[in-house]
């Protein structure tokens, strides 16, 4: 009975970290620097839904997620941004990253948050974790966990929409 009850309790916890809805309409900014070593701030993207998403090279579903990312920007041509926001695993380099994302074909800004003042300032705890906001930078939802082609799909249907 009791291992029931823990096995819901888990259950309803992810469930209820993979999807919450974000109801501060505060546009959001921040900058960084580019695995290229550029300088980025978000303002650049100003006037498109974007996709935030935080991730590292050594979590399984983080990468599993990259080719949904990067079809869904050829199924959106102009109509979505993506950043990736790469946190300072121990176990990862850039040049790591840079090798993996190269492999994927994704051609998408992403930001090292050597620091983690990135990730703090979403108060990010599970890898990987995707925000969307709208085209005025407003969090409109945030996604922990592994988002798969349909769930994204659905996900940007709805801040295109906004």
């Amino acid at each position: 009975m009791l291992k029931n009850i823990i096995k819901f309790l888990v259950l309803l916890s992810l469930f209820t970290l993979s999807c919450n809805n974000i109801t501060d309409k505060e546009s959001i900014n921040f900058s960084g620097i580019t695995l290229e070593k550029e300088n980025f701030d978000l303002e650049e993207f100003k006037g498109f839904p974007v996709i935030i998403n935080f991730w590292y090279p050594s979590c399984p579903p983080c990468v599993k997620e990259i080719p949904n990312l990067v079809e869904s920007l050829k199924k959106n041509p102009n109509k979505i941004k993506v950043l990736g926001v790469l946190h300072n695993s121990p176990f990862d380099s850039e040049d790591t990253a840079k090798e993996l994302l190269e492999n994927f074909n994704a051609d998408y800004i992403n930001v090292f948050d050597q620091d983690g003042k990135i990730g703090n300032q979403f108060s990010i705890k599970v890898f990987p974790t995707s925000i969307f906001l709208n085209h005025e930078h407003q969090i409109t939802k945030e996604w922990s966990g592994y988002l798969d082609k349909k769930k994204l799909e659905e996900l940007i249907k709805e801040i295109i929409i906004q």
